[in-house]
């Protein structure tokens, strides 16, 4: 049997600001997220013995439970009543996104497995049901199987689709050095943000393709605090500037910045430039 191959999108945030902090320890949020052409592949096998072998190009990945592609398998099983002790499956995930990036590439990964799985099963769910299943795994994961262009609420769960008039071309740089989330939001202090993206003009500009007001609207109110982690943000994010992009900003709880182009020339002019500095370097372009 041909393995089942399904690509595990990208994202990042145009805009991230947070609100409050809830009595659960999550925090509320608000930001606007994009789904990119850079991803992982998902390849789902015939395995030769029972259970889940999970396998991959990158060794630092975990290759068990610590990984949200085996949990997200398990828990689609136990959904089917597909008795893993039994079953013999072999997934293998296929690495390009970079790891511990704010691009939620370990979210996207167990998305595409949800999705990969219902073909290799044959047994389709409708996407409100998979994206419930996917929110006991990771805050991301519900959009990452919504894809697209949408406003994220709540702790990222509650989603609202939107529209993108123009898809842009963008170059991605992540810092030698990482930052966890959980170190990120426990330095974060609500009462230091000094700067808020405004979500609801960056809507508007998304729908008329404005970009001068697209600039103006992004913002992320982590960038300071895992800048001051990892000073090379900063520096990667002049650095963009300087190669034209009209807006660079950091992703998620970083540390990967993202600068963006209106055009595929000028995105693949920065990108042949920054390479040479910075070893992690990709472009890629928008999803609708």
């Amino acid at each position: 049997m041909e393995p089942i191959r399904q690509k595990a999108y990208a994202k990042i945030n145009l805009s991230l600001d947070i609100l409050g902090k809830r009595p659960d320890g999550y925090h509320e949020v608000s930001m606007v997220m994009q789904q990119i052409s850079l991803h992982d592949l998902i390849e789902i096998h015939n395995g030769d013995k029972p259970g889940i072998t999970l396998t991959s190009n990158k060794s630092k990945l975990p290759l068990n439970r610590n990984n949200l592609v085996y949990r997200a398998a398990e828990l689609l099983a136990e959904y089917h009543g597909i008795n893993l002790m039994k079953e013999s499956l072999r997934i293998h995930v296929e690495k390009q996104i970079p790891v511990a990036a704010g691009l939620a590439g370990g979210s996207a990964d167990a998305a595409a497995t949800f999705w990969a799985l219902g073909r290799y099963w044959k047994k389709q769910v409708p996407l409100r049901r998979l994206m419930e299943l996917g929110e006991g795994l990771g805050a991301d994961i519900p959009y990452c199987l919504m894809g697209g262009t949408a406003l994220a609420e709540g702790i990222g769960e509650q989603l609202t689709s939107l529209k993108l008039k123009s898809p842009l071309w963008l170059v991605l740089v992540k810092p030698l050095y990482s930052a966890s989330t959980a170190d990120v939001y426990r330095a974060f202090r609500i009462e230091e943000i000094s700067e808020r993206p405004d979500n609801q003009k960056l809507i508007h500009a998304l729908e008329k393709g404005n970009l001068a007001m697209m600039s103006e609207s992004m913002g992320n109110v982590l960038q300071p605090v895992t800048t001051a982690m990892i000073p090379e943000i900063e520096q990667i994010r002049k650095k963009l500037i300087e190669f034209n992009a009209f807006a660079a900003m950091m992703s998620g709880s970083g540390p990967t910045v993202f600068g963006l182009y209106k055009t595929r020339q000028r995105a693949e002019a920065a990108y042949e430039k920054l390479k040479r500095i910075y070893r992690d370097t990709h472009l890629a372009y928008m999803v609708r």
